[in-house]
């Protein structure tokens, strides 16, 4: 990245559909699920703007996330940074947390996506670190600790309550 005339660096911005972030001396995520852009501060602060009508922001700091979708931008649970960051490090770490979001995260790291009823599930919940690198590692932990199986038929990946 070029430094600008005074020497600073340009701001970094990501711009998605929902809205923007701009990073002030920062590490964090951004994700766009389904309808939504999800900024996670895993270190220092940024600023979240939603382009719905009048720009409105919020100023981020560690372990703050923000949703910015159709309906603005809202402030959800704080998560702990290390957590949110352990992704860049090949982990996904759980502490519990409903088995759908758990799938679904390890499902961005297949080439197969695994198979579940998510209202099968919906009443279970997990707590562990899994390698996302090793999704079928991963299944084996789930499997051992929760009531569910994992079936495989040709090259798809089942998961459903026992």
């Amino acid at each position: 990245m070029a430094e600008d005339r005074e020497g600073l660096f340009p701001p970094f911005v990501i711009n998605t559909a929902h809205g923007s972030a701009r990073a002030l001396g920062t590490r964090y995520s951004v994700r766009i699920i389904g309808d939504a852009t999800i900024v996670t501060v895993i270190a220092s602060r940024v600023e979240a703007c939603s382009n719905r009508g009048e720009q409105i922001c919020l100023l981020l700091g560690p372990g703050q996330v923000a949703k910015i979708d159709a309906a603005g931008i809202t402030r959800l649970r704080d998560v702990d940074p290390f957590s949110a960051d352990a992704w860049s490090h090949g982990v996904l770490v759980a502490d519990d947390t409903p088995l759908s979001e758990v799938l679904n995260a390890l499902n961005e790291y297949r080439v197969k996506p695994v198979q579940f009823d998510e209202r099968d599930i919906a009443a279970l919940r997990v707590t562990g670190t899994f390698p996302l690198r090793d999704g079928d590692r991963a299944l084996v932990s789930i499997a051992a600790a929760l009531p569910v199986t994992v079936s495989r038929r040709g090259e798809g990946v089942t998961l459903q309550r026992r």
